[in-house]
């Protein structure tokens, strides 16, 4: 699970996405540390039985509503996506010539990793925006997006991938894309 899986969980059991992004950011949360995410979501949990809060759920018509925009989103972020991906291929490469050569260009990488720095908060941002709508970006590259739903009695995941013209699948919390079953 990366942070805008477990920042949506937290936020569906909260009600407040921005909080738990707040809440993220101000731990130092690291997107690839799986121990962490569980810790996340465990205290995530913990809170939101502490404080009996309900989950937000969607029906399909209203996951369906959001797709214009969730589409118009995700867009964006994977062109942002493709923008950073060039960069960090940049960065590498000067950062290479740079050892290689013995030359100093530090001003040069510093401003580099700076912008680096900036397009990730602006995925980040742009995650966010997504995920206050209360749904979950699964896969930037793919366009995969789920949002919560019920189905008999229990919550799931109502599942999109962009270019899909409506919300027509389904999976389990505690499975993905792969299981996807039609509604």
């Amino acid at each position: 699970m990366q942070l805008p899986q477990a920042v949506h969980l937290g936020a569906a059991i909260s009600g407040n996405a921005s909080a738990m992004h707040s809440l993220a950011r101000r731990l130092n949360y690291n997107v690839g540390d799986s121990a962490a995410t569980a810790t996340f979501v465990a205290l995530t949990a913990v809170c939101a039985r502490f404080y009996d809060v309900e989950v937000r759920t969607f029906t399909v018509q209203e996951a369906n509503a959001l797709l214009p925009r969730v589409s118009e989103l995700i867009r964006n972020l994977q062109r942002q996506r493709e923008e950073l991906g060039d960069m960090q291929r940049d960065y590498a490469d000067a950062l290479e010539r740079t050892s290689s050569n013995g030359h100093s260009v530090a001003e040069k990488l510093t401003e580099q990793r700076r912008q680096l720095e900036l397009m990730v908060e602006g995925l980040n941002a742009g995650i966010g925006e997504i995920e206050e709508l209360g749904c979950t970006v699964k896969d930037v590259d793919t366009g995969l997006v789920d949002f919560p739903g019920l189905r008999d009695g229990r919550i799931v995941n109502l599942c999109w991938r962009l270019g899909e013209p409506e919300v027509a699948y389904w999976h389990s919390l505690d499975t993905g894309f792969a299981s996807r079953q039609p509604l």
